[in-house]
Parts: C-alpha cells; sequence; structure tokens
C-alpha cells in the first residue's frame, strides 16, 4: 500500500470524558482511496472512538503489540482529518467475517508423495480460493460476489526449457539447430502446487492466507529434479475492498540454465481479444497476437479489461527481479511476466542463480467503473 503521510495535533479536552488527538491523513488524489487499515499513533484505554473526516464513527481497533489504533476507511480526495477520541464509546461496528475453508485434496506422486490442499476465504466483496487444479500447476482463483468477474493466476508463475548445467544447454542448442525436436535433458518447474494452508487474522479488518507450495521440477525423461527449498505467497484481504495483496517468494538451493522462460507469475485469459494499458499509457488498446506471443511494453502497472471486467496489476519488484531481456508476455491463453527468456538467439542458456526470489503483486478487482486513471491506481497501490 501506498505510505500516508500523517500529521498529528493533541487538542485540549473538550469534555470530561477523555482526550482527543487529531491525525491529518494525506491523499492527493480527485479520488478517494479503497478502504484500507490506517494506523494512528495513538494510546487509549479500553473505550475510545475514532471519528472519520465525515464526522461519523468507523470501525477501529487498538493493537496492543505495535500500540496503535488501527482504522478501516477509505480517506476522501484531497485527504482528511481522523479524531480518536479516548474514553468515547464507539457506535461503528467491526466487520463479521465468514467462516474460510482449508480441504485436504488427497496426495499425487510427483518424483515423491506430495500431499494436496484447498482453501477459500472472502472479505464480503470478493472470493479468493487456492484449487486442488488437476493440472497440477497450481492457481489462485478471484471471483466477485455480486458480478460475473473472475480473474484466474498463478503467483509463482513456471519456468520451461530448463537445463541443469550450461554444458548441457550447448548441448540442447547443437541438438536443435541439427533438427531434433525435444531433448531429454530439458525440464520444466511448477512451483506453485499447495501442500499446506494457514489462514490467520492480523486485526479485524483483514485476512490472510499463508500457501506453502512443492516446486516440482520434472526432465522430459521423467526424472524429477529437487531445486528449491521453500516455494509459497501469503495472500491479504480487507474488508470489501477490491485490494488484493499477494506476497509470494522462492527460496531456490540450486543453479539452473534456462531458454524459454523464468515466468514470475502468470494471469490466465479465458478469450481473446483482451485490452492492455501499460504504466503511461493514455487508456487500453485491443491487443491482438502476431504469431504465438505479443512483448507488451511494461516497467510497474497495467490494467487488463476482459469479457468479465477490468483489473489493475501493480508489481513494483518485476524490474529488480529482472535476469535477463524480463518482458511481459500476451499468448493464447495467458499473459505472463518473465524475467528471463533468450528467445531469437538459438538455444541460448541463460544462468538463473540460487538464491531468494520475492514478489509483490498488488490487484485491485473487478473496478471497471471506477473513474480513477491507471496513473492515480499505481499510485494509491504502492
Amino acid at each position: 500500500m501506498r505510505k500516508l503521510l500523517v500529521s498529528i495535533s493533541l487538542l485540549i479536552p473538550a469534555a470530561l470524558w477523555g482526550a482527543e488527538k487529531e491525525f491529518v491523513i494525506a491523499n492527493e488524489s480527485t479520488h478517494a482511496t479503497e478502504a484500507r487499515v490506517i494506523a494512528l499513533d495513538a494510546g487509549v484505554g479500553a473505550r475510545f472512538a475514532v471519528e472519520g473526516p465525515d464526522g461519523k464513527h468507523v470501525p477501529a481497533w487498538y493493537d496492543k503489540k505495535t500500540k496503535k489504533v488501527l482504522v478501516l476507511s477509505s480517506v476522501p480526495a484531497g485527504g482528511g482529518v481522523f479524531k480518536v477520541l479516548d474514553g468515547t464509546p464507539s457506535r461503528a461496528r467491526n466487520p463479521i467475517w465468514g467462516r474460510p475453508v482449508t480441504r485436504k485434496e488427497g496426495a499425487v506422486r510427483l518424483g515423491k508423495v506430495v500431499p494436496r490442499v484447498s482453501g477459500s476465504f472472502d472479505n464480503n466483496f470478493l472470493t479468493v480460493s487456492v484449487p486442488a487444479d488437476e493440472r497440477v500447476h497450481g492457481r489462485v482463483i478471484i471471483k466477485s460476489r455480486n458480478s460475473d468477474y473472475k480473474l484466474e493466476l498463478s503467483p509463482l508463475g513456471s519456468s520451461i526449457g530448463c537445463v541443469e548445467t550450461e554444458e548441457l544447454g550447448k548441448k540442447a542448442d547443437e541438438s536443435y539447430r541439427k533438427g531434433a525436436k525435444t531433448n531429454d535433458d530439458l525440464f520444466a518447474i511448477l512451483p506453485s502446487i499447495a501442500t499446506e494452508i494457514e489462514l490467520s487474522a492480523p486485526n479485524p479488518f483483514q485476512r490472510r492466507m499463508l500457501v506453502k507450495c512443492y516446486a516440482w521440477a520434472r526432465k522430459n525423461n521423467g526424472r524429477s529434479l529437487d531445486l528449491f527449498r521453500e516455494c509459497g505467497f501469503e495472500i491479504t484481504l480487507t474488508w470489501r475492498s477490491p485490494v488484493v495483496k499477494i506476497r509470494s517468494w522462492r527460496h531456490q538451493d540450486k543453479t539452473y540454465w534456462n531458454h524459454n522462460g523464468v515466468m514470475l507469475n502468470e494471469i490466465y485469459i479465458d478469450r481473446q481479444p483482451v485490452f492492455i494499458q501499460a504504466d503511461g499509457e493514455e487508456k487500453p488498446t485491443e491487443r491482438l497476437l502476431q504469431g504465438p506471443a505479443l512483448i507488451i511494453p511494461f516497467k510497474q502497472s497495467l490494467r487488463l479489461a476482459d469479457k468479465t471486467g477490468d483489473t489493475i496489476v501493480c508489481q513494483p519488484d518485476f524490474k529488480r527481479l529482472g535476469i535477463y531481456r524480463e518482458c511481459v508476455a500476451l499468448s493464447k491463453n495467458r499473459l505472463v511476466t518473465i524475467l528471463s527468456q533468450s528467445w531469437g538467439e538459438g538455444w541460448k542458456a541463460i544462468e538463473i542463480k540460487a538464491g531468494t526470489y520475492e514478489d509483490t503483486l498488488t490487484l485491485a478487482c473487478n473496478v471497471g467503473k471506477s473513474n480513477k486513471s491507471l496513473k492515480q491506481w499505481a499510485a494509491e497501490l504502492e
């Protein structure tokens, strides 16, 4: 989330029942923000209220660990004043969340026996689920509770056209130049197979789903490889907000080489055409495939419009994580952010070094009716 500028002034108590603290929350946009959790640096007793910019009480909770008051509210255009009223009983009600669902889905043999799980939760606006996908390519599905909007994605992407060593990459290049159609040393990585799901409530206004995953690396000859120590992602929902934050990580123990693509994440497309607006472009335009893939100029934010609705995608870590000729590519059935690819350079193998790769993907879902520009959305989601 974008950092909010906060200025504080302590007022002389106007009544005998408690103290009052005033916080000015900035919002430079000409539009109100979506509902978010705002932290106010104020100490309070057992009974307190927070008055929002419109003079009404807003849901609030005191976090004893951080010693801050957390508020659930949007911020009006131009900013607004929030008042913490210590000693005043609140007239605002905190959200009542539904019960999340988790299920054990048996096991699958992927070189070894791997347990599978599924789960779902919602924020009274969106339902987010992690199914046990039959294609053993783990996915997240986001649906609107009151429309046909649907977004299906893989936060951990995949990697195809991989080899274990640079020498094997050179041999693959040579064999393909001689007309070979396949190579037994090549392998693919599917890192999103959910094996554990944990649900938590960091505060009354947000819920989190932690998904631990198995990364399956399978060679064309059928042998499985063990390349990763840990992969996973964490999804955060805020009550009745269209914003979904997904933080993912890949702890890669072994270096490998890749040609066809290391996908940071993948958004699946049900039907062409789609309309895309990237970064500084003025409006979404129809993108027509010219061959197997179309490169989309991209730095960190885009708007994707398809038959079910509009999604804002904000990915500030993309350029930082780039390895070699990183790009965003649209194909027949997916839009992928690619960290490394050497297309058009023969079968050139690029080193993918062992290490930790962490990414934050922030989505604003089902926002086709919003008047906010892509630039305004990107500023809000930073």
